[in-house]
């Protein structure tokens, strides 16, 4: 498996960021759309799915290296690790919570929900993006564009 690129997980962080500001631009209207919030959350959940998971062997790796080496940057990788594990279980709560029906019973709840998770995974991803990736290039986990 080819490694990942710097170019390529930055577009994959706008997709999120933009997304994310879609759906709740869309769940702040007076008359919210259920079934339109709904598939905004899927298209999302199926983007981050995709992008942690690839994500996730990088930094494994990276996290073994660093360790191999007694890098002192490893124990702020784990800490990153840590507050990502909480994202996720964050994340997965919030999307087993909010069904189609549950979405439609509650909009407002729903958005201010929304509005706090997103906030989060848009701030993840502007960390990652800001810091994360500068030490994936350095250490040559990834490159810095599609080979």
């Amino acid at each position: 498996m080819p490694k990942p690129s710097y170019a390529q997980l930055i577009a994959e962080h706008e997709d999120i960021d933009r997304l994310c500001r879609e759906l709740i631009r869309t769940a702040s209207r007076d008359q919210p759309d259920a079934a339109e919030l709904s598939s905004q959350v899927e298209r999302l959940a199926a983007i981050v799915a995709d992008h942690v998971a690839e994500e996730a062997a990088v930094l494994d790796s990276l996290l073994a290296e660093m360790r191999r080496r007694d890098d002192n940057r490893a124990a702020e990788l784990v800490a990153m690790n840590v507050e990502l594990d909480v994202l996720k279980r964050d994340w997965s709560d919030y999307l087993a919570a909010w069904t189609p029906g549950a979405i439609l019973s509650d909009p407002a709840r729903f958005r201010e929900t929304s509005e706090s998770m997103l906030s989060r995974l848009r701030a993840r991803v502007s960390r990652e993006s800001s810091m994360l990736y500068a030490v994936l290039l350095q250490s040559s986990a990834i490159t810095l564009t599609p080979r």
